[in-house]
């Protein structure tokens, strides 16, 4: 009896040509006529007939199935793309200017082309992978992410020295949060108050080794990327959690750590010392107040268009990865400068609208993760390089020096692209919830049980 409901659901499907999203259609289909015939028999049809009626009434397959097909289809992210585009090609343009006029510490144009070649390959690779496939085993992926990076820093400091482990902590700042802990969150949300605990717990390893590197711009990387997936998951809805009282909690955890750095600060006499530096930077000319000094004093002397009247050598002449957009307003205008910002600004909040409107939990939680990263970067160099560099940033995303920095933002770039892509998904297809929601370990007779079903893989 069912076959004439398949067979429609066959012909349906022919028309789809987003191969990914006929599962998901034909879910919602079969659900609805298997529902529509159930009513007609429980009104007094024959079973047969009741199939037959509701296959009816659901229309010609053909029709059906093209409307579907121009309804669900990957959403190009031209606007999106293009925007990339534009301001990756300003930052290459700007750093092939400063490597033609033989600057110091200028990148070479063999490194940045290849970084921006690496990266946007990169970018593509995931705009058009599964995005979900980061939901399958994420306590799993957490676990051996995290004893990787312990054991990676523990063999830089002992073959290189504390030095070498600013830039593993740096990078590992940059991708953990999106790849490895957004999507643990996403599974946590279904474990109710432990689960939230534990999620909690998660984000301290990636701090921890930010400050141990120590790179405190990476620590404040990511720890908003981890706020923001936090945030989002409690808002989204968390299990046995109201929004209300989660948010107050992880209110109350910002501000338990915000007065932990600021008793930090207090007891420690580097850290003042770097505070006054910052507050009077005229009485340590001779120290660390040199640099704050010839920022403020370079960007005084900017003009709106062309070279500024600063002419100190020793510091216009620089254009390394803390001081690459002070070079370019000192160098090129304020209007320059201000332009490479609104293009910044505009794909955030584009971006940002966009991540809102998804309707997945787990793309929501990647883009927001990902999105979170490069705004962070951005506030955070835009701080140094505006006069107040009080953290070390690391870098502008899509605009300063290439390297790795630039394959990994524009990987960034390309996952959060990916999940807009795939915004006509059926619902089904993109949460991609797991069947079993069971917590991850529970009391029973007092002692602590982890249910070994959490470990098998979860279905689509």
């Amino acid at each position: 009896m069912a076959d004439r409901i398949e067979n429609y659901l066959a012909d349906v499907s022919e028309q789809i040509r987003w191969r990914r999203a006929r599962a998901g259609l034909e879910t919602e289909l079969r659900t609805h006529l298997l529902d529509q015939r159930d009513a007609l028999i429980a009104q007094g049809m024959d079973p047969d007939a009741a199939e037959a009626e509701s296959v009816r009434q659901m229309g010609d397959p053909v029709e059906v199935g093209r409307g579907l097909d121009r309804a669900h289809r990957p959403k190009a992210q031209w606007g999106l793309l293009a925007l990339v585009g534009v301001i990756l090609s300003a930052g290459v343009m700007i750093q092939h200017s400063a490597a033609m006029q033989s600057l110091s510490l200028a990148p070479s144009k063999r490194v940045v082309l290849l970084s921006v070649l690496l990266g946007a390959a990169g970018m593509l690779v995931l705009y058009f992978a599964d995005y979900r496939w980061l939901g399958r085993r994420p306590v799993l992926v957490y676990i051996i992410s995290m004893a990787a990076l312990a054991l990676f820093l523990v063999w830089c400091r002992w073959y290189s020295g504390s030095r070498a482990l600013r830039y593993p902590a740096a990078w590992a700042a940059l991708v953990l949060p999106t790849f490895c802990y957004a999507p643990l969150v996403w599974r946590l949300r279904r474990s109710g108050r432990p689960g939230l605990v534990l999620a909690i717990l998660a984000a301290l390893p990636m701090l921890l080794i930010a400050m141990i590197a120590p790179s405190l711009a990476a620590a404040l990387v990511a720890g908003a990327a981890c706020l923001a997936v936090l945030i989002g998951a409690v808002c989204s809805g968390w299990d046995r959690v109201s929004k209300k009282a989660g948010l107050i909690a992880l209110a109350l955890l910002v501000l338990a750590a915000a007065g932990g750095v600021l008793v930090q600060i207090g007891v420690s006499p580097y850290l003042l010392a770097r505070l006054d530096t910052l507050l009077h930077p005229g009485e340590f000319s001779d120290g660390g107040g040199f640099w704050v000094l010839r920022i403020r004093e370079l960007l005084a002397g900017a003009v709106w268009l062309g070279e500024g009247a600063v002419r100190d050598d020793y510091f216009a002449g620089r254009i390394d990865t803390d001081l690459w957009l002070a070079w370019v307003i000192g160098r090129m205008g304020w209007a320059v400068g201000l332009a490479l910002i609104a293009l910044l600004a505009a794909l955030f909040v584009f971006a940002f609208r966009r991540c809102l409107r998804q309707r997945g939990p787990l793309g929501r939680l990647l883009s927001l993760s990902a999105l979170t990263v490069l705004a962070a970067e951005t506030a955070v160099y835009l701080a140094y390089d505006l006069g107040f560099p009080a953290v070390s940033p690391l870098v502008l995303p899509l605009l300063s020096t290439g390297g790795t920095y630039m394959v990994m933002n524009l990987a960034l770039v390309g996952l959060i692209l990916g999940v807009f892509r795939e915004e006509q998904l059926p619902a089904g297809e993109r949460q991609s919830r797991p069947a079993a929601r069971r917590p991850l370990f529970l009391w029973r007779d007092g002692d602590l049980v982890i249910p070994v079903s959490q470990w098998k893989k979860a279905k689509e």
